[in-house]
Formats: structure tokens, sequence, C-alpha cells
């Protein structure tokens, strides 16, 4: 297991989320369909947008058009500039190294997200 497959993992468990993987999946068409279903019944989606994955930017697209409430992170590490079109978005940036203040960092604003709401 990679680094960034550890601070997920280890993020959505100190959060106490239930996360919803796409590892979970298989293949085909079914596959595209489960990915939007999840998204359309989220209450919260995090993505990483490091590495620029255009699925990731495709889900993440579509999370939006619903109106979806969003937290976007991106490694310190990462050697591609943030999408122009996700430049205003609110991000926490994370370093790969430090797990522990990425799960913080996500507590807090998941914390600020809630607060909002109620307001």
């Amino acid at each position: 297991m990679d680094a960034r497959a550890r601070s997920h993992s280890g993020c959505y468990w100190i959060v106490g989320y239930e996360v919803a993987s796409p590892d979970s999946v298989r293949g085909g068409a079914e596959f595209t369909s489960t990915i939007l279903n999840g998204i359309r019944q989220a209450d919260l989606i995090v993505a990483d947008v490091s590495r620029q994955n255009p699925n990731v930017l495709y889900e993440l697209g579509f999370a939006h058009a619903l109106r979806t409430p969003t937290i976007l992170l991106h490694e310190i590490k990462s050697q591609s500039n943030l999408p122009s079109d996700l430049t205003g978005f609110e991000y926490i940036f994370y370093d790969s190294a430090d797990l522990n203040t990425l799960a913080e960092n996500i507590k807090s604003q998941l914390s600020e997200m809630t607060m909002r709401q109620r307001a």
C-alpha cells in the first residue's frame, strides 16, 4: 500500500465517516454507474486532485453539479499545479509523510462545514 492509499484510509477512519471507494467496484459499465450513484447518495466528497486524474476531475465536477459539499486535497510535494478551473476553491494541502496533520485538518474542515450549514 503506497502513502496515498494509507493517507486516505487513515484519514477516513480517524474522521469516522463510512467510506466508499472505487477500488471495491468491478470494471466496465457497472463501474461508472456505481461511482455516479455513489456520488448522488454522498453527503460529502473528499477528492485528491494532486495527480489531476481525469476521472477524479470528472467525478468532482459531477459532485459540484449536484451541489454536494466537497473537501479538496492537494499534496504539497505534487509536481502538478492546481487545475485552473479549481483555483478559487478551498484546499487542504498535505504532506504524505504527515498523515496525522492531514486527518486533523480534515476534521477541522468538517467542523467548519457543519457550523456553516447550521447557520
